[in-house]
């Protein structure tokens, strides 16, 4: 290929395209967070009044009548609120403009990830531009849910362990250690807004015990004691927080857990789930993944039985029967997993089928919060909640994932040797194998329960990132064949 002197020029300019396309999001999302105003409703209720106590210092009182949410967001609206008080003006104007702050931070990262996997600046100017407009995550800014302070954590969890991946084969004893500091701090601000990341940052270490394996059985002494310094650095300063506050949960209100929504939401999401699965109710459940207004659209009110109201229905008649029968709350939650067990294991094919039903939703990112969540200008609201845009784009969007996922696996699993291999050098497949790994763990542990639309938005950014990898090795080909 041959580069004249204006290409030369011109691709030495375009980082900067990259940063004029992040500044013009953030002048679009400031215009946007400027007329428009939160409404607290649903769990924003819960977090605005988790906030209100945290700015209280009443963290006795947070940890005798939890564990009801994660704290992360709630103390980042703490803050907000302090802010407010000394500002003396909305704790919500200062909110919004701190998220608006967030998703701005989240395309950056998102611009070194997307370097990371070896991505073309015009790539990923493009991908800036779409998340700057995108409707889902744009309007999830303008809401007061925990789902917009992930975006960047997530990004820089991947980014971290990368980094870490690349580096510990050779590192010295330190370097490992720092590294997997680095790790932790993301992995713990994340599992603190999210409880299931307790589970997945685990699964994220599994290359690396592979790896390690693999070092092993060549006897490579230095590469298998730095992997296992690596990893033991990680659960130990991973899990050594999330066990302290598990403890003073158990101290304070009998619950040895990061929530205690959990085991209610399995039981509840369980018996839903098992109940006789008829040919409408099968339809129904496969329109409900693709979003509760088109299922609306296609079967009305059949569509309610696979919604949340539902399942919590279930699991709060159930917690209510055993609470009126004196049962202690640590046994009521042993009973919900034990006979949420026994229904699986019952007709354990058809839980496999709506468990995969159910982690599908998260390919359906692409829909933005319900109107109610905030008020924005009618141009906005028009544009963002028209038909003609909202449902062709959610499902465009969705087989533009599919096909990245499955494409990003079949190149992962053609370079697997030379990922795992013990002298090679990390290269931009070993960063897509991690990303990858982040999104299917976020879509296996979350099966279990109910994934609403705003949920999946937590790894919408992974999402892009695989879109743009093969989006440019796609045109990379297209480019050198002609």
């Amino acid at each position: 290929m041959n580069f004249s002197v204006s290409d030369s020029k011109t691709y030495r300019r375009l980082p900067g395209l990259a940063a004029l396309v992040i500044l013009l999001n953030l002048f679009f999302l400031s215009y946007q967070a400027w007329t428009s105003q939160i409404i607290i409703f649903h769990d924003s209720i819960g977090y605005e009044n988790l906030a209100g106590m945290f700015l209280r210092g009443e963290w006795k009182e947070y940890f005798l009548t939890g564990p009801s949410r994660e704290p992360a967001y709630s103390l980042l609206i703490a803050c907000s609120m302090s802010i407010a008080q000394w500002l003396h003006t909305n704790h919500l104007d200062v909110q919004i403009m701190l998220q608006v702050a967030i998703l701005t931070v989240t395309q950056i990262l998102m611009y070194k990830l997307l370097k990371k996997l070896q991505i073309s600046d015009v790539t990923c100017a493009l991908i800036l531009l779409y998340m700057g407009l995108s409707p889902a995550l744009t309007s999830s800014g303008l809401i007061l849910f925990s789902e917009i302070i992930t975006y960047p954590i997530v990004l820089w969890l991947i980014l971290a362990l990368s980094h870490a991946w690349s580096q510990f084969q050779t590192a010295s004893l330190q370097r490992n250690i720092i590294n997997a500091f680095s790790f932790v701090l993301p992995a713990l601000l994340i599992t603190f807004t999210k409880a299931a990341f307790e589970l997945i940052i685990p699964t994220l270490l599994l290359p690396f015990i592979w790896k390690s394996y693999l070092a092993y059985k060549e006897r490579l002494q230095k590469t298998v004691l730095n992997s296992l310094i690596f990893i033991a650095a990680v659960i130990c300063t991973f899990e050594g927080p999330i066990i302290a506050y598990k403890m003073v949960n158990l101290h304070c209100n009998g619950i040895y857990a990061l929530t205690d929504r959990g085991p209610e939401a399995l039981y509840g999401n369980t018996l839903r789930r098992m109940a006789p699965l008829s040919g409408d109710r099968l339809k129904s459940v496969l329109a409900y993944m693709t979003g509760a207004d088109v299922c609306a659209r296609l079967y009305k009110d059949r569509c309610e039985y696979w919604g949340y109201g539902e399942s919590d229905l279930i699991g709060a008649n159930k917690m209510n029967e055993m609470r009126s029968k004196g049962i202690p709350r640590e046994v009521r939650n042993k009973i919900c997993i034990r006979e949420s067990i026994q229904t699986i294991l019952r007709n354990p094919l058809q839980y496999l089928f709506l468990s995969g039903v159910e982690s599908a939703k998260i390919l359906f990112w692409e829909s933005p919060p319900k109107v109610y969540y905030a008020v924005t200008l009618d141009f906005f609201e028009n544009i963002y909640n028209s038909p003609w845009l909202r449902f062709p784009l959610r499902f465009a969007m969705a087989f533009i994932c599919i096909w990245a996922m499955g494409s990003s696996a079949i190149r992962v699993w053609k370079k697997r040797k030379r990922i795992f291999d013990t002298h090679q050098i990390s290269d931009d497949h070993s960063t897509a194998l991690l990303t990858l790994l982040a999104i299917a763990a976020f879509g296996l542990f979350h099966s279990f329960f109910l994934i609403l639309p705003r949920y999946s938005l937590v790894v919408a950014p992974l999402f892009l990132a695989l879109v743009a990898w093969q989006f440019d090795s796609r045109k990379t080909k297209k480019t050198i064949t002609s």
